[in-house]
């Protein structure tokens, strides 16, 4: 067998190290049921294999997205800013998506998706198919879905074994995608899985354990609380998200929202609570968290449908918050009849109910300052121009003035992504995104001619 791996697998030390024997290929073949060398399957060898004449190798490959503690914080996808690199120097913004300006506009887009791969099996690899699921934060909801047909040409991603990773023997796949991002909101989850051909990809949601599939699902709810009102005080303090569990199955399933052991011991530092919209107007519905016997919230959902839940988080003044924030993982989990389903933790206490996803909240006390000028289209100071800061979910907004040089500050708000706006009686500038998450930030508004001009006239007719 070592001479069928020389040719394929390297030379010299790597490729004696690689090696295997007939008898340790014959115990894979029994255990998995593969094929030998003499009935040969070409479905049970790499893309394009066969067609290069190479030999063929007992076993397949075996994918592996690594998943987190918890699961849906897998270490193999992170996310970078092409288009912002200075956000990636901040330690909270590597699960914060930028949304990019409304076509057309020019690549990069602002957000890269990095999924890692590796093969633990027992047959190199040649080519494969990579599914990303970029959807609303949560469990299944709608999502934007992409795969990539992968020849590693020269770059064959030889098997390793699970104690070579992080060592000099790992051996991993690395893929970006550079995705367009519209929506208004600064969190969302990914789901990556592996595959050999493009035609397995199915993006399905399931409560079994694959290793050819990972999620991560973090989402950052920094914030700065004061002990007195201020002017700007809906920017900080508390903050609010929302998030999606939608039914994937063919039939009605419970779901939970499972919150850890510790949840009530963070009640002192922050108030958590939790709501759902109702009817067109959005009306919000407190909803109650069920003390036992773990802290969960349940759903009942029929085939296909959705739920939106909203957490508000509200620091405690009077309370001094944990120098090294609270992570709060979330599990969602479904109840049903699973056999082998993935492993809940909390089986014993709601026995039937399987892991389908989750999300971690990340909530740490730090405060930002952004102040800046209002000038006109002559870049001349605007005296007593009012600015509007608002969150992009629309959720969090303030007003203040500019004072008589044209100066603004909104001092001490929550590190977040904002929509800026300024104007003074009908003119009105445009709305710009501005990334804010350093301790301080300068930014000018400029209020345009065409701009007041614009406005000026839509009144008028």
């Amino acid at each position: 067998m070592g001479h069928w791996y020389r040719g394929e697998l390297g030379s010299g030390d790597e490729a004696e190290n690689l090696q295997i024997s007939l008898e340790e290929a014959a115990d894979f073949g029994k255990q998995y049921q593969f094929h030998d060398l003499e009935e040969y399957d070409e479905n049970n060898t790499t893309p394009g294999y066969a067609d290069n004449q190479g030999p063929h190798y007992l076993g397949l490959p075996e994918f592996l997205i690594r998943d987190g503690d918890p699961v849906y914080e897998s270490p193999d996808i992170y996310l970078i800013h092409p288009n912002h690199p200075g956000v990636d120097d901040d330690e909270e913004s590597e699960d914060l998506y930028i949304p990019d300006e409304p076509p057309p506009n020019e690549l990069p887009y602002n957000n890269t998706i990095n999924v890692e791969v590796r093969n633990v099996g027992t047959h190199p690899v040649r080519a494969y198919s990579l599914g990303t699921e970029l959807f609303r934060t949560g469990a299944c909801g709608d999502s934007v879905q992409y795969t990539l047909e992968l020849d590693l040409s020269d770059e064959i991603l030889f098997p390793i074994d699970l104690i070579d990773i992080g060592t000099d023997s790992d051996a991993k796949d690395k893929r970006e995608w550079n995705t367009p991002f519209y929506e208004t909101c600064t969190h969302r989850c990914v789901k990556a899985e592996a595959k050999l051909l493009s035609h397995h990809v199915d993006f399905a949601w399931s409560v079994y354990s694959n290793d050819f599939e990972g999620q991560r699902n973090i989402d950052i709810l920094d914030m700065k609380s004061l002990p007195e009102r201020t002017p700007v005080a809906n920017l900080q303090g508390f903050k609010e998200h929302v998030y999606t569990i939608r039914n994937p199955f063919d039939v009605p399933h419970t779901f939970y929202v499972v919150f850890p052991e510790k949840y009530p011991e963070h009640k002192k530092f922050i108030d958590l609570k939790w709501f759902e919209f109702a009817g067109h107007q959005r009306k919000r519905i407190p909803l109650k968290v069920v003390e036992k016997p773990v802290p969960h919230i349940p759903f009942r959902l029929k085939p296909g449908q959705g739920k939106e839940i909203l957490l508000h988080a509200e620091m405690n003044p009077k309370s001094k918050f944990p120098r090294e924030g609270i992570r709060l993982p979330v599990d969602i989990l479904v109840k049903g009849k699973w056999d082998k389903a993935r492993t809940s933790k909390y089986a014993a206490l709601l026995p039937g109910c399987a892991p389908i996803s989750g999300f971690t909240v990340v909530m740490k006390e730090r405060g930002v300052t952004l102040e800046g000028k209002v000038l006109d289209s002559r870049r001349k100071p605007v005296p007593g121009a009012s600015i509007s800061l608002r969150t992009l979910n629309g959720l969090q907004k303030a007003h203040i003035k500019a004072d008589k040089k044209g100066r603004y500050t909104f001092p001490d708000i929550n590190p977040d992504i904002y929509q800026i706006q300024a104007g003074i009686g009908s003119r009105r500038s445009k709305e710009q995104m501005i990334v804010l998450l350093t301790k301080k930030k300068e930014f000018d508004i400029n209020l345009k001619w065409r701009v007041w001009e614009r406005a000026r006239r839509t009144k008028e007719h």
